[in-house]
């Protein structure tokens, strides 16, 4: 995600200026929870996506997901994704523009670890915001919650209706 964040730096930084910070400081996850169908879109996204990794976005309020942004790996890797920077960026002004605050990103590890990688600790840019790590299991796609902040990772509770 490195190359992310260094080809729309400039506009992130934009944004944040202009409106103060996609999440109060502060106001870091406490929780993440998606409805059935949003599970189910997600779900449907990382299929899609096989055997690359599939990445997305996550918006809402408070602890619920409002809003689930999938976006292309422009890496086309089953083991690395990077979000396309102009979806990323019109999702970011999006989010803006409902008053939507950036809940976290989703992808995909198709073949494991189910869990945060070493390079998802070392690109994470938004210590507020959950990253949610998406994995085959035994019943279909698996999922679990994380901060990621300074190297530490934390777990979140990750709640979806109906399952």
């Amino acid at each position: 995600m490195t190359a992310i964040y260094h080809t729309w730096r400039g506009t992130h930084r934009r944004f944040l200026s202009a409106a103060g910070g996609y999440n109060p400081l502060g106001m870091a996850r406490q929780r993440i929870h998606l409805s059935g169908a949003q599970w189910v879109e997600i779900a449907a996204h990382l299929e899609a996506c096989l055997p690359e990794e599939g990445c997305g976005l996550l918006a809402g309020r408070a602890d619920r997901v409002d809003l689930v942004v999938p976006i292309e790996n422009v890496e086309h890797s089953p083991v690395h994704y990077t979000m396309e920077p102009r979806a990323l960026v019109g999702a970011l002004g999006r989010f803006e523009v409902l008053g939507l605050d950036l809940m976290g990103a989703f992808h995909s590890h198709p073949g494991g670890p189910f869990g945060v990688s070493q390079s998802d600790v070392r690109e994470w840019r938004y210590p507020e915001a959950a990253l949610v790590v998406c994995a085959p299991g035994e019943e279909g796609w698996e999922a679990k919650a994380f901060l990621v902040d300074e190297g530490g990772v934390t777990e979140l509770p990750l709640q979806i209706e109906g399952a």
